[in-house]
């Protein structure tokens, strides 16, 4: 019993101590499967995650509202797929707690007196406006209405602040994003976090398929475990599980990257981590690759280069600087305008030329690790050749550490 004891208290301590703060953030729209499923699973991992995401699907040239308008009607149409309706939240509140009752067709006072507290709290602690707000039904989840280059900016030097003053960003998560158009967009957001000397990682798919995260078709949304949610078995809840698998994975391996650096008494801190994932189309009829669900993707690493066109573009990407009022209405800043801040509460992102450059590719970088293999590529093939072999493409965006870097994504 004792033995048992101990080793419960030992893993609370573990999680307390090596848990990270994660902004998780995406090129998709805040009700995607992909974000909000990640989210899940690493906070049951025992991380501290928020998500902070577009609105909307694919606004990439979407300002943030001037007018300033607080109340959930103001997102008149609810947001990606009528999400913050009321109509909606009645219905997956009411399914939710139906699916949690302890014996069926009863309805216990203590079940009454919790719906009437949760109630009370989400009236109270909701966030909601035309601007930004969060999740009724999870306060840790919130939409930014704009592009998901400012809504990061927003993010992380306005809305964490404002809300979460004492949550220190370890680590920014951008995606799982659906498609690989965006790719200059992301690798500028990574450099945008890295000026920040934190770390960025960002997870893209090939498949592009949009679907919302409580699609009763699809997953068992109104449940409140993330495995059960899961439990269907169709393409997209096995692609799910395997790239999260593989994300948990490297927030794991970072942890351990980190706890070493600390011990690490010889020098300095290690390089900001920016990288760029990149899965193959998995399991559907279309795709190359056909996976199991104890499949392991090999990775294949594509050195950044400080001439490379992604580079270049990412640079031209405009990022724009905002205020916050202390009514909480966001503003941008127009250079021309030199009237008082000192009713604002100030948060600017560094310059993208301020980034770490990119060292020179080093030679016969070329190893495996358990079951998985990493190859450091210094031939630079290209993206679609690496993905027609069902390899996932990992693209360096910063400097980086060889040695560190097949830590970070051994098995």
């Amino acid at each position: 019993m004792r033995l048992v004891t101990s080793t419960l208290i030992f893993q609370c301590i573990l999680t307390t101590t090596f848990s990270l703060n994660i902004l998780l953030t995406s090129i998709d729209n805040w009700t995607s499967k992909n974000v909000r499923f990640l989210q899940s699973h690493l906070q049951q991992q025992g991380h501290n995650v928020i998500l902070m995401a577009p609105l909307y699907q694919q606004n990439l040239n979407l300002s943030i509202p001037i007018k300033f308008t607080p109340g959930i009607k103001d997102i008149r149409d609810g947001g990606e797929y009528g999400h913050l309706l009321p109509v909606h939240q009645k219905y997956y509140f009411k399914m939710s707690n139906e699916n949690q009752k302890r014996a069926k067709q009863v309805v216990f006072e203590d079940d009454v007196l919790k719906e009437e507290i949760v109630e009370e709290e989400e009236e109270k602690d909701v966030v909601l406006n035309n601007q930004y707000g969060s999740d009724p039904s999870n306060h840790n989840a919130w939409y930014i209405n704009c592009d998901a280059m400012n809504a990061l900016n927003i993010a992380m030097n306005l809305l964490i602040p404002k809300f979460y003053p004492d949550f220190e960003i370890d680590l920014v998560l951008i995606g799982p994003n659906e498609g690989l158009d965006h790719s200059q967009i992301i690798t500028s957001m990574v450099h945008q976090v890295n000026t920040e000397k934190i770390d960025a990682i960002a997870v893209s798919t090939q498949d592009f398929h949009q679907v919302y995260y409580q699609d009763e078709k699809y997953f068992r949304a109104s449940f409140g475990d993330i495995d059960f949610q899961l439990s269907k078995s169709n393409v997209y809840t096995k692609n799910i599980k395997l790239i999260d698998r593989h994300v948990v994975s490297l927030v794991d391996n970072l942890v351990q990257l980190g706890r070493n650096d600390n011990e690490n008494t010889d020098g300095g801190a290690s390089a900001t981590i920016g990288l760029h994932l990149q899965y193959p189309s998995m399991n559907f009829r279309n795709a190359y690759c056909q996976t199991s669900p104890t499949t392991d993707l090999d990775y294949q690493v594509m050195l950044g280069d400080k001439k490379s066109k992604n580079k270049q573009n990412a640079e031209n990407v405009t990022v724009l600087d905002y205020e916050m009022e202390s009514s909480g209405k966001i503003v941008e800043i127009v250079e021309e305008d030199e009237e008082s801040s000192r009713d604002y509460a100030s948060f600017r992102f560094k310059n993208v030329d301020d980034a770490d450059n990119v060292p020179k590719k080093k030679k016969n970088q070329r190893d495996a690790t358990g079951h998985r293999q990493i190859i450091i590529d210094k031939t630079t093939k290209s993206i679609d050749y690496v993905l027609s072999n069902c390899n996932v493409a990992v693209t360096t965006i910063g400097s980086f550490n060889s040695k560190r870097l097949k830590k970070l994504l051994a098995n």
